[in-house]
């Protein structure tokens, strides 16, 4: 029984039918177990190291809650496994970069720089603004969702 104001999974998936757009929905009403999200994450990059498992518990109760709490659609099970399964896969490449480059751990970061402030202040020009300059190394999105080395900027 969908939750009130939600349409139901069928009549989602019949009116993205009706644009003409193929639904990708699968039936599934849950995000899944842990050791699930583990294995797709490992078939997307390859990698079955995810660091120390202090992480597991948390995960184990944000997923007993989805399941338990959060009512969600078919198509909102699908998102948030979407993100969690992306998460797994940048703390797996993470990984794999530290045990690739250990010698990061040694590099000396002084003086960060932080940009903070309400929305709509001008954060992200000034972002972009130190973003430009060569000497600084600003966190870009692509970054931040798969973590590993930076290649060179001319690349």
């Amino acid at each position: 029984m969908p939750s009130p104001g939600r349409p139901s999974t069928s009549t989602a998936a019949n009116t993205t039918s009706e644009q003409g757009v193929s639904p990708t929905l699968t039936g599934r009403t849950n995000v899944g177990t842990v050791e699930d999200l583990h294995h797709s994450a490992s078939k997307v990059c390859g990698l079955t190291d995810f660091g120390s498992d202090d992480y597991l518990e948390a995960l184990g109760v944000l997923l007993d809650s989805y399941q338990r709490d959060a009512g969600l659609t078919e198509l909102g099970s699908k998102m948030s496994r979407f993100f969690l399964r992306g998460a797994l896969v940048a703390r797996a490449l993470s990984e794999a970069s530290w045990a690739a480059h250990p010698t990061h751990t040694e590099t000396q970061i002084t003086r960060p720089i932080f940009v903070t402030g309400l929305p709509r202040t001008g954060t992200t020009a000034l972002h972009r603004l130190l973003a430009a300059d060569p000497q600084h190394q600003a966190l870009e999105m692509w970054l931040a969702d798969f973590p590993q080395p930076r290649p060179p900027r001319d690349t």
